[in-house]
């Protein structure tokens, strides 16, 4: 999971930045596929990690968690298009980049560093 989380930058920041340089297709495409493995990989990391958690409660944690990750895939049309717009493809991505390093890392480290704890 924290290899996931440090490469999905990586890989926006790449597929924005060469997609607005407008460079050959499979440059934009191979970071695209750089943040798609990660993307992959983190929730594969996270779906074994709620399974693991709740073992009792394991399919309302799934629907929990895939609730949320469909919300954001909902959300995501409505303002993209807009952001693309305004910021082109280097900005917009890097300001996902800069929220997903905001947002998933600490996520992350604070899973790391209370995740194992009973109540």
């Amino acid at each position: 999971m924290i290899l996931g989380a440090l490469l999905i930058p990586i890989g926006l920041l790449w597929y924005g930045w060469e997609a607005e340089a407008r460079v050959h297709w499979i440059v934009p495409d191979i970071g695209a596929s750089v943040f798609e493995c990660r993307i992959i990989l983190g929730t594969q990391a996270m779906q074994a990690y709620v399974m693991d958690s709740y073992s009792q409660h394991t399919a309302s944690a799934m629907a929990a968690a895939q609730l949320l990750r469909s919300i954001t895939g909902f959300a995501y049309p409505t303002f993209a298009p807009g952001l693309y717009d305004k910021l082109g493809y280097g900005w917009g991505n890097s300001i996902l980049a800069f929220a997903f390093i905001a947002i998933g890392l600490s996520e992350l480290l604070f899973l790391w560093k209370l995740g194992a704890r009973r109540v």
